[in-house]
């Protein structure tokens, strides 16, 4: 919360100021991550915990880090005014998140799924070199 806080406080006027031109195309930034955190790995075959885990941590990608570094290599108070809106919406859609699935509940899946692992093999030095083995004949 605190990180939260300082970093709109020391922004406060141009953020009020910028009013929904600002605040929506933040929001969406984040919402669109959240949503594709979740059905890229969906589509790709992962299972409901796992997508879940990815679209919270792709919604909330750190804007505290991109307004430190603004903070510290810009010196007007401006540069730092996107990363502080989005601090408070990264906060909002990724804790909504976690806070909406953990009333919706997952059905057990199987321990681990074989069929993940069928589908993208660890990777191997031998199998990737016979790729090239076409080269020696």
């Amino acid at each position: 919360m605190q990180l939260v806080g300082s970093a709109v406080a020391q922004v406060a006027d141009p953020i009020l100021n910028a009013g929904l031109r600002l605040q929506f195309p933040v929001m969406l930034l984040h919402l669109v991550g959240g949503l594709v955190g979740y059905f890229l790995p969906r589509l790709m075959g992962f299972g409901e915990v796992a997508s879940r885990t990815m679209a919270i941590e792709t919604s909330m990608k750190s804007s505290a880090f991109g307004f430190l570094l603004a903070k510290l290599h810009f010196g007007q108070a401006s540069a730092r005014v996107p990363s502080a809106v989005s601090v408070v919406w990264m906060a909002l859609t990724g804790s909504i998140l976690a806070v909406v699935w953990r009333y919706i509940p997952v059905k057990q899946e199987k321990a681990f799924d074989r069929g993940l692992v069928e589908k993208y093999p660890p990777f191997s030095a031998k199998r990737f070199l016979r790729k090239f083995a076409v080269w020696k004949k």
